[in-house]
């Protein structure tokens, strides 16, 4: 693959009360507010009534997101999903859910960000659609150069994706944490993490949702549907 990849973007959430010093501006980094309610799978996860971690509503009861937010959440079957408004500002048809479950993928490392996905299991079925994001177009950046760029800290393995726009400094942020990376209308990866916000040698970094994360997401989901009880074991 050439340095500078194929084009993707990522959907990512952008409310008032996300903030960080470190940050130029809140959340994403370089975007623009898409069209409203052109997204309807973008999730606010929040605590407490603040939004901690951005997912992606892959099935009518089912939100994909980063493993690594479970221990933002304090309690999981506390957290609330927040969908359908286009601004959590003016949330009047938002659409709040509650947590039945989090299951974490079985291989992730927490050191390492492998794996780093989690399945958030809905009390109920979504009814409604949409939410305020902005949209940035990133490039994936080539492994080798990304692990130059990180000094293999951590390593950026097969499974994981590199991306970032050098010329925009578009990137995700702080409170982006598990908001999905599109690629021609697909989704190919999740947010994982980086270092620093916007940094052109810094690309963001992301779980690459292969194949091996594909069939977890399937299996999991045809066993614990028709089930309400916590699970136990993966």
């Amino acid at each position: 693959m050439s340095p500078l990849g194929p084009a993707a973007w990522i959907f990512l959430q952008i409310f008032s009360s996300w903030k960080s010093a470190a940050c130029s501006e809140e959340g994403i980094i370089g975007g623009k507010e898409v069209k409203p309610h052109s997204s309807p799978w973008m999730v606010s996860l929040q605590s407490s009534g603040k939004h901690v971690c951005g997912g992606v509503l892959i099935k009518d009861q089912w939100v994909l997101t980063a493993a690594h937010c479970e221990s933002e959440f304090g309690q999981c079957t506390a957290v609330e999903a927040v969908l359908g408004a286009h601004s959590l500002q003016k949330d009047r048809d938002a659409e709040r859910l509650g947590v039945q479950e989090c299951i974490k993928s079985r291989t992730f490392n927490k050191n390492t960000r492998a794996d780093d996905i989690m399945l958030i299991k809905l009390k109920k079925k979504v009814k409604a659609k949409g939410k305020k994001i902005r949209g940035v177009e990133v490039k994936i950046e080539d492994r080798d150069l990304c692990n130059c760029y990180y000094n293999s800290n951590p390593v950026i393995t097969q499974d994981m994706l590199c991306a970032g726009n050098k010329k925009a400094k578009a990137d995700a942020c702080w409170g982006d944490s598990g908001g999905p990376l599109i690629c021609k209308k697909l989704l190919v990866g999740v947010v994982s993490g980086g270092h620093g916000c916007g940094d052109p040698k810094k690309p963001g970094v992301y779980t690459r949702l292969s194949d091996r994360h594909l069939s977890w997401i399937k299996t999991i989901i045809k066993k614990r549907s028709n089930i309400t009880a916590p699970l136990t074991d993966v």
